[in-house]
């Protein structure tokens, strides 16, 4: 009844959907109250529709049994809404180990950074200089961001010691605003390609060879070949080392 096979109960197995069959092998495992569940990309080979409804009864399954479930999968959404914990590999090293926020919000390096997320963080080498108040990036042609140099941030300044690093930032944590209405604090780029995904749009913008994504709503105005001008909030953004992608902390 907890897998809903109870009406298939008499079948034999080679009848059974490939829906189906995953629920069977997951019961099959369930009844032997195994101490530890090891889930090698149980949900690959089912349908989008069935994959995030077998998403959440795995979820409650877990909560439900109290036991500990190892679940592999190269599908970060697959990670991010089902964990407890997270753990990055990367051939056969692991990366960052952590809660989602934790491993979402503060990726410990340029790999995770762009694995955890859809899309994934933008990444653009730049240099760094404090100037008063603020943190100026500079990202040549394009423009630059500033940002507010709290205590915390004039220590990692002092780190990077105004040489090249990456500066990332999430797609949702970018604005778009018309060319030129950046206050001194943007990113001139061109629109190549607008993705309207259901409630949202994904701007692709480029400018001397970078390319940055920006997550908006989908009534979002931006046309293909369009210049805007990206914008960043004063309390946005992670530096990582260009020389080995480490995030500066």
């Amino acid at each position: 009844k907890l897998m809903r096979l109870e009406r298939l109960i008499n079948w034999s197995a080679a009848r059974l959907s490939v829906n189906e069959l995953q629920r069977l092998a997951i019961g099959r495992s369930a009844i032997v109250k195994p101490n530890i569940f090891l889930l090698d990309e149980p949900l690959s080979n089912l349908d989008a529709a069935f994959r995030a409804e077998m998403r959440t009864e795995l979820k409650h399954l877990q909560h439900e049994l109290k036991q500990t479930m190892v679940y592999v999968t190269h599908d970060q959404l697959e990670a991010m809404s089902m964990a407890d914990r997270i753990a990055v590999m990367h051939r056969g090293a692991l990366q960052q180990y952590g809660t989602p926020l934790e491993v979402y919000n503060r990726p410990a390096n340029t790999f995770v950074a762009q694995f955890m997320g859809s899309p994934s963080m933008n990444m653009l080498r730049c240099r760094v200089a404090a100037a008063g108040n603020e943190i100026r990036l500079d990202f040549g042609a394009a423009g630059g961001f500033r940002l507010a140099a709290d205590d915390a941030r004039r220590a990692r300044c002092e780190r990077l010691k105004a040489g090249e690093v990456i500066f990332g930032f999430r797609p949702e944590e970018a604005e778009l605003r018309p060319a030129g209405d950046g206050g001194g604090s943007g990113l001139a780029m061109t629109v190549r390609f607008v993705e309207r995904i259901g409630a949202r749009a994904i701007v692709h913008l480029e400018a001397g060879g970078d390319v940055v994504k920006v997550v908006g709503a989908n009534r979002l105005d931006a046309t293909i070949g369009q210049p805007m001008t990206v914008a960043v909030g004063s309390g946005i953004g992670e530096f990582f080392d260009a020389a080995n992608g480490a995030r500066v902390t």
